[in-house]
């Protein structure tokens, strides 16, 4: 399903208050898994069917509160890297346990873990994490034992990354490194 509304006036930085979507009806549709939004959406009944949400959109549309957070109990992919702030990731640790793939501004994380609070999404294949700030370090993703792809740009803790045997893939974009032989205790 995709969910959109038209723009109120041109340009970038519109914001999308006043523009939500309702997916309550998808309650109705449990053959739709994946949701597609350029604006905010809400669910105020539980969607056991969606297994995706995908925010798009040059609007920059936020993430769904907390209450449409958890109404999506199945979800396991997130795709957020156009959110903007304002709302910030709030499910719950079952949630958390089984999400496999993520796309999400470092904004977006709660606060008072920033990006230590990823570890609890321990079934994580796939990550990108941006707009992390420049001394901040990807040390707490160690524990993500399933990470199979990693996209961040974060400064340090590049090295301690080696405890995800699993990882694979890897783009890094500003990692303080002084050499690149710290990388040799890397499984894959």
């Amino acid at each position: 399903v995709f969910a959109a509304r038209a723009p109120r006036s041109p340009g970038p930085l519109l914001r999308p208050e006043g523009h939500v979507v309702s997916l309550d009806a998808l309650a109705d549709h449990p053959a739709v898994t994946s949701v597609v939004s350029s604006t905010d959406v809400r669910a105020r009944r539980p969607l056991p069917s969606v297994s995706e949400l995908l925010l798009v959109g040059i609007s920059r549309n936020p993430l769904p509160d907390a209450e449409t957070q958890a109404n999506l109990p199945s979800l396991d992919s997130l795709f957020a890297s156009w959110a903007w702030g304002g709302r910030n990731l709030e499910l719950s640790r079952q949630q958390a346990g089984s999400m496999r793939r993520m796309a999400i501004p470092r904004g977006l994380l709660p606060v008072d873990r920033g990006i230590g609070a990823l570890t609890d999404f321990v079934a994580l294949e796939e990550l990108e994490l941006k707009n992390c700030l420049p001394a901040e370090s990807l040390s707490p993703l160690a524990e993500l034992t399933e990470l199979r792809s990693l996209v961040a740009d974060a400064g340090g803790g590049w090295l301690t990354l080696a405890a995800c045997t699993r990882l694979e893939d890897v783009v890094a974009f500003r990692p303080r490194l002084k050499d690149l032989r710290g990388l040799q205790a890397w499984k894959r």
